[in-house]
């Protein structure tokens, strides 16, 4: 008898998109790949409604965050990090 193996494990991700078009296809549910050979079969991406409520406030849904209108104002940490990248 082989035994079973059960795990599970969290991460915390940040993806950048270059265009409107991958990021809609993120919350949309569409497949989506990664390049340098990162696989995500079987994996789950999903927004935090806590962690985005407890940095943007209750009420703030994550397609507000990225496609607005009427996304919050930036929290000053968030601010500082979008103004390091390119």
């Amino acid at each position: 008898m082989v035994p079973h193996e059960v795990g599970a494990e969290s991460t915390d991700l940040a993806l950048f998109f270059m265009n409107d078009c991958g990021a809609r296809s993120l919350v949309n549910g569409s497949r989506i790949t990664l390049g340098a050979g990162i696989s995500l079969e079987g994996a789950r991406l999903a927004p935090s409604p806590a962690d985005n409520a407890n940095h943007y406030g209750r009420g703030v849904t994550h397609k507000q965050l990225l496609f607005g209108p009427g996304g919050p104002t930036m929290p000053a940490e968030a601010d500082e990090f979008s103004k390091a990248i390119p």
